[in-house]
């Protein structure tokens, strides 16, 4: 995670604002800003900015996090599968084999993705910290609005590395990802032999049946439903699937050929197929 000033306020990722009250600035640090500001032409005496203490600075901080989340790596886990069962045979009717199969399969892929992310409107609470009986605490629980207060607000000292306590790490990181499925489900039959004889040999035919299935399925985890991460951009639940019922038949009809001659043809077959 990072805020930075070339990120706009909406995507939650923006710079930080330093206020002059802020818990975590230095007395020697705030005093040092003030004095620079003052002394500018923009915010000093008739600069037409200036700056009341409590108010924000113009003051802007863009920092990486390398300790707000608990882990910075995103995690991603891809299972697949198939499983198959055919059944194959033949019989006999009136001298003529016939033979059959049935079939049926079903494949698949399940993949989750998983990543920590920054809660977008507890992070802006526990950054805005100030001194209460000489403690840094969120502004929420000290604010002159009774409704916004969070118990559990721990604030965060936005400057150095590595000093995000626990307490704030635990209150602004949330889970967010995606889990996807995809199911196949195949069902086949076929059926085939000869029907009769002609002069030229047996007269030949196939039939089948197919039905196939698929399914998938886009599920995001609660928080990334919600839009709680820094974009606040929900993420919809998704599904969606089809399925088609294919048949065909194939023929063969020897005409010449076996103990039927033509002369100069040794063999013909007429085949047709509809599927």
């Amino acid at each position: 995670p990072s805020n930075s000033i070339l990120n706009s306020a909406a995507t939650g990722s923006g710079a930080i604002s330093i206020r002059a009250d802020n818990a975590f600035l230095s007395p020697s640090a705030r005093q040092g800003i003030i004095n620079y500001l003052n002394t500018t032409a923009l915010f000093g005496p008739g600069g037409g900015f200036g700056w009341a203490a409590g108010a924000p600075l113009p003051v802007f901080l863009s920092k990486i996090w390398y300790d707000l989340v608990p882990d910075n790596a995103q995690r991603r886990e891809a299972d697949a599968y198939r499983i198959a069962v055919a059944l194959d045979g033949d019989f006999d009717v009136s001298g003529r084999n016939y033979t059959w199969q049935l079939s049926a399969n079903q494949c698949g892929s399940e993949t989750s993705t998983r990543n920590w992310g920054v809660w977008a409107s507890r992070f802006n609470a526990a950054i805005d910290a100030r001194l209460s009986g000489g403690n840094p605490v969120c502004f929420i629980n000290i604010d002159p609005n009774p409704n916004n207060n969070d118990p559990n607000c721990a604030p965060i000292n936005p400057f150095a590395v590595g000093n995000v306590s626990q307490a704030a790490r635990d209150y602004v990181s949330i889970e967010l990802g995606t889990n996807n499925e995809n199911v196949v489900n195949n069902y086949m039959a076929t059926l085939g032999g000869s029907l009769f004889t002609l002069p030229a040999g047996d007269v030949g035919f196939s039939l089948a049946y197919e039905y196939r299935e698929e399914t998938a399925r886009f599920t995001p985890t609660a928080a990334s439903r919600a839009g709680i991460g820094r974009n606040a951009t929900p993420v919809v639940d998704q599904e969606a699937g089809y399925h088609t019922n294919e048949m065909s038949a194939e023929f063969l009809v020897p005409l010449v050929g076996g103990d039927f001659k033509f002369p100069l043809v040794d063999s013909l077959e007429l085949n047709g197929a509809y599927r």
